[in-house]
């Protein structure tokens, strides 16, 4: 009995502190999800979303004639959750709820991650930059639970989205980005068409 009671106490100490660390590292993007949304408010967010969706195409198609003027698209985090979750067929893919953020001058992307029937929440920190006239990822940090990935995780993830921002904006045929700007739930992007 005079053995079990450290351990006791240990097994409490060790219990606070993951508590404790779990509620320092609790999802830094709380959105509700676009199914858990109510039809009139999915229909508006879906609107406010292609909204969205024809600049970015208005862009391509003066890129593609070759006008040359400035453009300015700005996208809120409630019009990247709704592109994302509304749109995202992740049937194949090993996440569920994934959300977006914009938050501090970076973009947040968190879900929860099934690996061999266990969840756990998976957090992707990084920053959106303007490079060579197109954009850039760059991962911060990305976290499987409460531990941190090893690098070479990183790099696939990095690659990844850096090729999934790309390809959104792929078909904007010449168009330069001249700057990328993430505010608190705001990100724009700048650039010149042709």
């Amino acid at each position: 009995m005079k053995r079990l009671v450290p351990l006791l106490i240990l097994v409490a100490i060790g219990g606070g502190g993951y508590y404790f660390y779990r509620s320092q590292t609790a999802p830094r993007v709380n959105v509700v999800p676009f199914s858990k949304l109510s039809k009139p408010e999915q229909e508006k967010r879906r609107a406010e979303a292609q909204d969205v969706v024809r600049q970015v195409e208005g862009i391509a198609r003066a890129s593609k004639q070759g006008e040359k003027k400035p453009f300015e698209v700005t996208l809120s985090q409630e019009e990247l959750n709704t592109l994302l979750q509304d749109r995202l067929k992740a049937k194949n893919l090993p996440i569920e709820n994934p959300r977006v953020g914009l938050q501090n001058g970076q973009l947040v992307v968190e879900a929860d991650a099934n690996y061999k029937g266990v969840s756990a929440p998976v957090s992707i920190v990084g920053s959106v930059t303007a490079q060579n006239g197109d954009v850039a990822f760059t991962v911060d940090s990305l976290t499987l639970s409460v531990f941190s990935a090893p690098s070479d995780w990183k790099e696939k993830v990095q690659k990844a989205v850096d090729d999934g921002l790309k390809k959104a904006l792929r078909d904007k045929g010449s168009a330069q980005i001249e700057s990328v700007k993430i505010g608190d739930g705001t990100m724009t992007i700048t650039g010149r068409t042709g």
